[in-house]
C-alpha cells in the first residue's frame, strides 16, 4: 500500500467516478482502475461497488476513507511545515476573485507582491462564481458580504468593510442631483434586488431599480453607470480612484445603501503555506489602504 493509491482512492470516492477522478488527477483512467484494484488486493477488501453506470463506495470503504483523509491532511501539513522552513516563499498562489475586485488586485496588490517575492507567481482566476477551493485547487479566494463563511471547511479573514454609495457618470444628468427628492423617477442600476433602499442614518428612502437593464455583479453596475444608464449603488472603496480621476461622481454622499464586506477565504489548515500567508498579508495591507 502506498500514499498515491490512497490519494487516488479518495478522489474516486469524492467523484463516485473513475473517469472524473482520472481527469482531476490528470492520469489515464486505466491507471486509476489498476491502483484501486491493487489497493483492494492489498487490503483484502472491496472498496467500491461498480456497475456500468455508477460507482458506489462500500461501508468499509467509507471507514477507510475517513482514515485516508486524516493521513492526506497530515502529509499536506508536513509539506507546509517544510515550506515554512524556507526563508523566502516559493511557488504559485492560485487566487479566485470576482471581476470587480480583479482590477484592484492587478493594479494595486499583485505588482507590489511580485516585486517583494521574486520566487512566487500568481495565477488569478476572475469569475463571479463561487469556486470550490479544495476540489479545484485554489489557495485563496476573495469574497464579498455574507457568503464568505457558508462553507464550514473554509477559514475567512476580513479584509475591509465599506458603505455602498450612489454614483453617476461625470457630466451625466444624474451627477447634478443635489437632493433626495430629485431621485424620484431616476433610473437606478442595482444587482441586489428590485428596490434600492437608502439611509442617512436618521431617515430612510426607497426607490425602484430600473428593469430595463438587469446585471449580476458590481463591475457591470459600474459599467452601466459609465454608459449613462442611471445611478449605481456601489462600494465606496471600489469607486474612490474614479472619483479622484473625475470620471465618476459620488452623488449625495451623506446617503448610502447599506454596507459590503470583503473577506479572504482559504481551506482550513493549522499551517497555512508560506506563499499563501505572504499574499494574504499583502491583501490586508492593500485593502486597508483603500
Amino acid at each position: 500500500m502506498d500514499l498515491n493509491s490512497l490519494i487516488i482512492f479518495d478522489k474516486v470516492a469524492e467523484f463516485a467516478s473513475f473517469t472524473a477522478a482520472a481527469k482531476a488527477l490528470k492520469m489515464p483512467k486505466s491507471n486509476v482502475s489498476l491502483k484501486i484494484h491493487q489497493l483492494e488486493e492489498d487490503l483484502g477488501l472491496r472498496l467500491f461497488e461498480r456497475s456500468t453506470r455508477k460507482v458506489r463506495i462500500t461501508d468499509y470503504g467509507e471507514k477507510i476513507r475517513v482514515l485516508t483523509q486524516t493521513l492526506i491532511e497530515g502529509v499536506k501539513e508536513i509539506s507546509s511545515l517544510a515550506e515554512d522552513a524556507v526563508v523566502d516563499p516559493k511557488g504559485v498562489v492560485r487566487v479566485s476573485a470576482p471581476y470587480d475586485i480583479g482590477y484592484f488586485l492587478l493594479r494595486e496588490v499583485i505588482p507590489s507582491f511580485l516585486k517583494a517575492h521574486a520566487d512566487v507567481s500568481i495565477e488569478l482566476d476572475l469569475s463571479n462564481r463561487y469556486v470550490d477551493l479544495i476540489h479545484e485547487g485554489f489557495d485563496l479566494a476573495i469574497r464579498a458580504s455574507g457568503r464568505a463563511l457558508e462553507d464550514s471547511s473554509l477559514v475567512a479573514t476580513k479584509l475591509t468593510s465599506t458603505k455602498l454609495g450612489l454614483y453617476a457618470a461625470a457630466k451625466s444628468k444624474e451627477s447634478r442631483i443635489k437632493t433626495v427628492a430629485q431621485l424620484e423617477g431616476t433610473q437606478f442600476i442595482s444587482y441586489g434586488g428590485t428596490n434600492v433602499v437608502l439611509t442617512n442614518g436618521k431617515q430612510q428612502a426607497e426607490f425602484k431599480a430600473t428593469r430595463r437593464v438587469k446585471v449580476h455583479d458590481m463591475l457591470s453596475v459600474k459599467n452601466a453607470v459609465f454608459g449613462h444608464l442611471g445611478l449605481g449603488v456601489l462600494p465606496v472603496i471600489l469607486c474612490a480612484k474614479e472619483c479622484e480621476e473625475g470620471t465618476l461622481v459620488h452623488v449625495l454622499p451623506e446617503w448610502y445603501g447599506g454596507e459590503a464586506s470583503f473577506h479572504a477565504v482559504y481551506p482550513t489548515k493549522r499551517l497555512l503555506p508560506l506563499k499563501t500567508r505572504a499574499f494574504l498579508e499583502f491583501l490586508q495591507i492593500g485593502f486597508g489602504q483603500m
